[in-house]
């Protein structure tokens, strides 16, 4: 049998009007996987259902946290109306089916077990040299650089064991011996390997050195990065869409520190625009790639993960944005680093449970 059957609905359902935040909180507060929403009307009959996948591709679309989600929810949720007659084909199609009785209110939800695997292959990028850190990298690879109590890399590694990542690889160069008995010291939950870089290899070069055969994609997040990420939301989104690499992306506000001049076409003034603040999504350091990208670099070479992606991009592969709404912070320059450690005293990064 590939599913099972769920008779505590509460904490799988919301109301049409809750702002899209507070779904969240509900999604993140879940301990399975996939994660969703059924949303009910006061009546308790289902209007539609709301995954995360929903939620980040509504984010996408320009819906804000404080939208209701109905605005980003979808609508015409299949039902079933019997238990005793679930064809595994429905099952293997959809990862959760509301039942309901006759009155078409909710009664119990059934969720299909085989997508409860988790995240197999995972890869943190630890060759960097951290320049950007000053002096605090000279004699220090940057994810090994404190952060409160515990280097940057142990904050990492603990956000991953919140979602059951159990193994991880660290591409290393720079300092090399000091993430070797940074693992041996390592007492977590996920074991370490090391992958040696003899030469830098860039952002995504050392994919060429990640052990095959490969029959499951690999996370791949930068050594310098906090965040509170749920990464198997990000594995669903990747899976649920059938993209060949996924890409962790982040809203970034430039300010222009000038007036922004708008002419006519005849050279003419057309207004001023005063100190603008422009809004990108900018690549947040993680991905998700397929063995498909990774057959892409099938030994080391020095390469780039813009460069790696935009080839995939050409040859036709599907890739795919995930829009991170938790916490996120690159830590790059010395303010990073400062802010990071405020952030961490502030409770505002939380790598033991739900945000």
């Amino acid at each position: 049998m590939s599913y099972y059957v769920e008779y505590d609905i509460d904490p799988f359902c919301c109301a049409p009007d809750m702002p899209i935040r507070e779904v969240l909180l509900r999604i993140n507060s879940l301990t399975t996987t996939p994660v969703f929403q059924i949303v009910v009307d006061e009546a308790g009959k289902v209007v539609g259902t709301a995954t995360d996948g929903d939620i980040r591709r509504g984010i996408l679309a320009g819906n804000s946290l404080d939208d209701p989600i109905r605005s980003c929810m979808h609508q015409g949720a299949r039902t079933l109306k019997r238990l005793d007659r679930i064809p595994e084909p429905t099952m293997q199609e959809y990862g959760f089916l509301p039942h309901v009785d006759e009155t078409g209110k909710l009664a119990a939800i059934v969720i299909n077990s085989l997508l409860a695997t988790g995240i197999q292959n995972c890869l943190i990028m630890a060759g960097g040299y951290g320049k950007r850190l000053g002096n605090l990298t000279l004699n220090t690879p940057k994810p090994l650089v404190a952060l409160g109590d515990r280097p940057i890399l142990a904050h990492i590694l603990m956000g991953l064991e919140r979602f059951g990542i159990r193994h991880a690889y660290l591409s290393v160069h720079f300092l090399a011996d000091q993430f070797k008995q940074f693992a041996q010291d390592w007492n977590g939950d996920i074991d370490l390997d090391l992958i040696h870089e003899t030469e830098k290899l860039g952002t995504a070069g050392a994919l060429g050195l990640y052990p095959r055969p490969l029959d499951a994609p690999v996370l791949v997040i930068n050594g310098d990065v906090l965040t509170n990420i749920n990464y198997l939301a990000l594995k669903d989104f990747h899976d649920q869409k059938g993209y060949d690499a996924t890409i962790g992306v982040t809203l970034h506000d430039t300010e222009i520190p000038f007036g922004i001049i708008q002419q006519n076409k005849d050279g003419t003034l057309a207004g001023i625009e005063e100190k603008p603040v422009l809004t990108h999504f900018v690549a947040a350091g993680i991905y998700y790639l397929s063995p498909k990208i990774l057959d892409m670099v099938p030994e080391p070479t020095a390469l780039d993960m813009p460069d790696l992606i935009n080839l995939a991009a050409e040859k036709g592969l599907k890739i795919g944005l995930f829009p991170i709404h938790e916490y996120w912070r690159d830590i790059g320059r010395p303010p990073d680093l400062k802010a990071a450690g405020i952030d961490l005293a502030q409770d505002l990064v939380n790598l033991d449970g739900c945000d």
